[in-house]
Order: C-alpha cells, then sequence, then structure tokens
C-alpha cells in the first residue's frame, strides 16, 4: 500500500507536456461604420472566405452593395490590416478601370446608376504562422480628391 501511494504522488509530480487546444480563430463578421448616405453594404453578398481565417492561404473580403448616389466618384479602395494595432498589410486597388485587377481581387468602376449592385473583391495573404493577436481590416472607398466613400471593418483572430 505504501509503496503504490509513493509512486501515485511521484506519477502526480512528474512533468508532463501541455497540449493545446488548437486555434479555431473566430467567425469574420464585416460591418459598414461609415458611407451610408453612398453605399449600403449588402450583407448576403459580404464575407470573409475562408470564414474563419486559415494560415498559410489568401483571404478574401468579398463586398458586394448598393449605390444611394448617381454617379459615385470610386477612384480606389484601400485594404487595410493591423496586427496588435500595427499595419501589417496595405494596398490600393484601382476601381477607375485604368488598369489591370490587383492580384488578390477586383474593384470594378461602378456604372453611375442609383440603385446598382456593385461587387468586389480583396484580399491578402496569410502566413503559414500567424500570430495570435487581434486582426483588424478595413476597406475604405475613396473619391479621386481623396474624400471617403465608405468604410467597412472587421476585427478577429486567427
Amino acid at each position: 500500500f505504501a509503496l503504490a501511494s509513493l509512486a501515485a504522488i511521484a506519477s502526480a509530480n512528474m512533468p508532463h507536456m501541455y497540449e493545446a487546444e488548437a486555434n479555431t480563430g473566430s467567425d469574420v463578421v464585416i460591418s459598414q461604420v461609415s458611407g451610408f448616405e453612398n453605399f449600403i453594404m449588402l450583407e448576403n453578398d459580404t464575407y470573409a472566405d475562408p470564414n474563419p481565417v486559415k494560415t498559410a492561404s489568401t483571404e478574401k473580403f468579398n463586398v458586394g452593395g448598393i449605390w444611394n448616389v448617381p454617379n459615385v466618384d470610386l477612384d480606389n479602395v484601400v485594404f487595410e490590416c493591423k496586427l496588435a494595432g500595427v499595419v501589417a498589410y496595405h494596398t490600393a486597388y484601382d476601381c477607375t478601370g485604368a488598369s489591370d485587377s490587383n492580384d488578390y481581387g477586383q474593384c470594378p468602376k461602378p456604372s453611375g446608376d442609383i440603385g446598382e449592385e456593385w461587387l468586389a473583391s480583396f484580399g491578402f495573404d496569410v502566413p503559414g504562422f500567424a500570430p495570435p493577436f487581434l486582426y483588424e481590416v478595413t476597406v475604405t472607398g475613396y473619391s479621386s480628391a481623396g474624400a471617403s466613400v465608405f468604410q467597412l471593418a472587421a476585427a478577429f483572430t486567427i
């Protein structure tokens, strides 16, 4: 009995490997934060793919909505990702039709009609190892004068 008790105590105090549970991340929810007078985001057309974000892949933010103004001046859309508050990715997509699509998405020129449905996609590569911090993404449309036309935002962990 004494020997069995001693063995149980020794076994309980032996170091052992901690096995972390897989980090499945959090679902990405994209919300419109400004520009409602110009553009209304449609939730069914606006989503992250894949969702939740996966490491070692290209993450795409698909954006869809309806224009509220005629002849909208959408010059470019800036896709920015901050990691723990520091800019980790920043790129601008031409939306005038003057240049080819970016490898990570497309930003078509709006036709100019009120009520036009507009669909675009923006993305970035997620490295094989992504630190488990808060990722904050903004997708901001700008006019040729540099004024914000709309802004969408999402925050998630990987």
